[in-house]
């Protein structure tokens, strides 16, 4: 089976299920919306309290006072806490997870013979909202911001619980059931649910509040942006405790946040999946809670991981196994599929170097010979056509970003996408649509670099500062240049000093007439591959911009869907 195969169905559910959040605002609360931030924690205990009223028939009225409570804990209203001042782990994480409880818990009611009662449900959503209410820091403690509770904080929470509950009138026994539940969301030690919870219902409790606590972490769309703050938690924890000794405590150690992003992944396999699993994949609950055969949280989860699996071109085995850990296709549909795709190989021909520059020359259309993994499952009916369909629109429209643009800039990529549609992909055309994006953006012009890999070159296939003749079928080396660094490294690159650029090479990037003072050059993908490079030169003003680079990522998406169909 080749990369290029995986990472077409990779590349199309990671757009799917990112274009799908926003149609489920409602069914995901914060777990789509961007959680943690202003008052969004507000929404989500609408929710959770939308979901007792549904569930119970008072609708547990304690847990309004309860959630007014928790949430003057993290503004720091209580006379013995400071406010929440960590990053990560605030009174968003909290109803999230206390979201997730509720939702797993009403689904489990609705196919189990032996339901939870209100006052069961009441201590797992009471469990959740206070589950890292440790990170807080003591009333009149200056030093540091509280991630120095991160391996030491469920201690602290279940203390600040139980004056809690007992403030309130709990029973002890109550208290002691209600309490003890925050042992699951341990993350630094191993647990044993039978041992820790001999009562089969507190041992389904605890199964929930430590699920939902691993699947609202892993399913904020915001997490791999957050990773940040999470390991400046982290790095607090490590200065106030020591690395050494928390290495020989048995703890990983990391040195970045990048580092932490990198090991997302293998995070998910080694600790999360086995988790699940010996928590009796209670997260199953959440499919009967929806009821419509998805479980979104998981969609979340897929997305987070390939997407973090494309930007480190991770291989395709590890893609295979998430994506059936997930459940998002079977392990004997993934097996089908590899056979179908390497029989498809045995019958291809491999593309010589001359038969791509024949094709890039003559932009011929032909048949393509080999399907992809994503094609394959297609027609074994493994994944809907809608469902790739969705994908590509948003793979070349990335919600996030087209809910930025201007009218003007979406007038340009509806042109745009009209005249490629229109044009029969006459090469011509596409000289103009570099010339009005230069226009838009307010540049002197712009070129189209496609990628040889066989010879390790790239042809400057489109160019509006040189004369056809003057660049057609030229190459250039694919690793030199700031276009040969875009392509090899995936990102786009904004240089508005060239000379003070290391990655600039004047052999390679001056092609045009007018010398180049700045430069915005973003990768071409097709298929999950990169195959190419748009650059656009000389901005007048200040320079180029992040929002100008953004409206270019979209042009570059809607140019590689046209170069690809004749490419490919």
């Amino acid at each position: 089976m080749t990369d290029v195969g995986c990472f077409s169905l990779l590349h199309r559910l990671v757009f799917l299920y990112q274009g799908q959040r926003k149609k489920e605002s409602f069914m995901m609360s914060s777990t789509t919306d961007t959680p943690h931030q202003g008052a969004d924690h507000q929404r989500t205990i609408s929710l959770i309290l939308s979901v007792a009223q549904e569930a119970y028939a008072d609708g547990c009225a304690a847990l309004k006072e309860i959630t007014r409570d928790v949430v003057a804990l993290y503004n720091g209203e209580w006379s013995a806490y400071e406010a929440c001042q960590v990053g990560y782990h605030t009174i968003g994480h909290c109803t999230d997870v206390a979201l997730l409880v509720s939702r797993a818990m009403v689904g489990w009611n609705r196919v189990e013979p032996v339901p939870f009662d209100q006052e069961q449900f009441l201590m797992g959503v009471t469990a959740a909202l206070f589950h890292d209410s440790g990170y807080i820091k003591d009333r009149g403690d200056d030093k540091g911001c509280g991630g120095k509770f991160t391996f030491t904080h469920v201690e602290r929470s279940k203390r600040i619980l139980t004056d809690y509950l007992r403030s309130k009138k709990w029973t002890e026994g109550a208290v002691t059931d209600t309490v003890s539940l925050l042992d699951v969301t341990e993350f630094f030690q191993p647990s044993d649910l039978e041992t820790l919870y001999p009562a089969p219902e507190s041992r389904r409790l605890a199964s929930i509040l430590g699920m939902a606590d691993l699947i609202a972490q892993m399913s904020d769309v915001n997490y791999m942006a957050n990773i940040k703050e999470l390991f400046r938690e982290f790095e607090e924890a490590y200065d106030f405790l020591g690395r050494q000794e928390l290495l020989a405590q048995g703890h990983k150690v990391f040195g970045s946040s990048s580092e932490m992003l990198n090991e997302t992944v293998s995070f998910y396999e080694r600790t999360v999946l086995p988790r699940l699993q010996a928590l009796g994949r209670v997260d199953r609950y959440l499919i009967a809670f929806f009821g419509d055969g998805r479980n979104p949280y998981l969609e979340n989860i897929t997305a987070n991981l390939a997407g973090q699996l494309l930007s480190v071109e991770a291989q395709w085995q590890r893609i295979g196994s998430v994506l059936t850990a997930l459940g998002t296709i079977s392990q004997e549909q993934l097996v089908e599929a590899l056979r179908r795709q390497k029989n498809s190989e045995l019958h291809g021909e491999a593309p010589t170097v001359n038969s791509f520059k024949k094709r890039f020359l003559t932009w011929a259309n032909l048949q393509r010979k080999q399907e992809t993994l994503g094609d394959i499952l297609i027609d074994m009916g493994a994944i809907k056509p809608k469902v790739l369909c969705h994908g590509l629109l948003a793979q070349v429209l990335p919600p996030v970003a087209f809910a930025d643009l201007s009218r003007v800039q979406l007038e340009l990529l509806l042109k745009i996408s009209v005249m490629l549609h229109s044009s029969f992909n006459d090469p011509w055309m596409f000289e103009q649509v570099v010339d009005l994006v230069a226009e838009q953006l307010g540049c002197v012009g712009g070129s189209i670099l496609l990628e040889v890999p066989e010879r390790q070159e790239m042809i400057v296939a489109v160019s509006t500062l040189l004369a056809k003749e003057h660049f057609e079928g030229k190459a250039i080396p694919a690793d030199k240049g700031l276009a040969g660094w875009v392509c090899s490294h995936g990102q786009t690159a904004i240089v508005n000093s060239i000379d003070q650029d290391n990655r600039f090479d004047k052999t390679c990037d001056r092609r045009s007439p007018c010398a180049p003072e700045s430069l915005l050059a973003v990768p071409m993908y097709f298929n999950g591959t990169r195959f190419g490079v748009v650059e656009m030169f000389n901005k007048n003003g200040a320079g180029f911009t992040e929002s100008d680079a953004a409206l270019m990522v979209m042009v570059a998406n809607i140019i590689s869907v046209a170069l690809g169909a004749i490419l490919a």
